[in-house]
């Protein structure tokens, strides 16, 4: 499925060659992380059923990251379209999934009055095993980001403002539809990662490349995130990130990596929707 800001280069949209994903399974990666389960219900009468499971997914992630990291856990509503998906997406911030099962899907009919038409209810108990964001030893250093738009019509371009506190390397990830992770930093020409110093704002993509937003096939919207990551530069980090054939790594994949990196490692999450004209 094609989602989100293909790149482009004046015109033509370019296709990356990627390597393999690694062969070790991330469950082995999962021994410190806390277990929970977070339980997600979704509405179809506004959405289609391929966006209310995939918002569902969503719902019950956040929960399940609330509960593992000790936070104040949302009350469990039942979501009829795309205005709260940034919370969810915005959740991810505060713990590390390293890897999450589906328990059960359960599907049910809502009908308010009998002469109502019965309203399709998707629901979905979810169990993650989630790390909490390691202490820095700088607390002082963080990374913020601001997209030039919140909701994109199809064929927009996106653009990123992004500051440290530090003199830091920032590598810059898409959260797609479907929740996978595709890292921008595969071609030189992506201008990855940015250097900065602290307090410099600096500018994604480059000049001469366009990130233009475009709908999956049979999607009349989407919401997806950038995922902004900093290192300090003095470390030298390189990511242990290995992609797919499509581009893409699964979430607790991409946080297995982040979380394998010793030395401070800070993020931000940017959410932003597609939606058709």
């Amino acid at each position: 499925m094609v989602n989100g800001p293909q790149i482009c280069l004046g015109i033509p949209v370019l296709m990356l060659a990627l390597g393999l994903l690694p062969s070790q399974p991330i469950m082995a990666a999962a021994a410190n992380c806390t277990w929970a389960e977070g339980t997600g219900s979704v509405a179809g009468d506004v959405l289609t059923p391929q966006e209310a499971r995939q918002l569902a997914l969503r719902q019950a992630r956040a929960q399940a990251i609330e509960k593992a990291v000790g936070v104040e856990v949302r009350a469990e509503t039942l979501v009829r379209d795309f205005a709260v998906a940034s919370d969810f997406i915005k959740t991810l911030t505060k713990g590390y999934v390293r890897s999450e099962q589906v328990v059960r899907w359960e599907q049910d009919r809502y009908q308010p009055r009998g002469t109502d038409t019965p309203i399709p209810i998707y629901r979905v108990t979810v169990k993650a095993c989630v790390l909490p964001i390691t202490t820095l030893r700088d607390p002082g250093f963080f990374v913020t980001a601001a997209v030039n738009k919140v909701v994109f019509a199809p064929g927009e371009k996106a653009n990123l403002e992004v500051r440290s506190t530090r003199p830091a390397e920032i590598t810059i990830y898409n959260l797609t539809a479907d929740d996978q992770v595709r890292p921008y930093d595969t071609a030189p020409w992506m201008g990855l990662p940015l250097k900065l110093n602290a307090a410099e704002t600096g500018t994604f993509p480059p000049t001469g490349v366009a990130l233009e937003m475009e709908l999956p096939s049979g999607h009349a919207r989407t919401s997806e995130a950038f995922i902004v990551v900093a290192t300090k530069r003095e470390d030298q980090v390189v990511m242990p990130l290995h992609v797919g054939r499509q581009g893409t790594v699964t979430l607790p994949e991409f946080y297995a990596a982040l979380a394998s990196v010793e030395t401070d490692i800070v993020e931000t999450i940017v959410p932003y929707s597609i939606v058709g004209r």
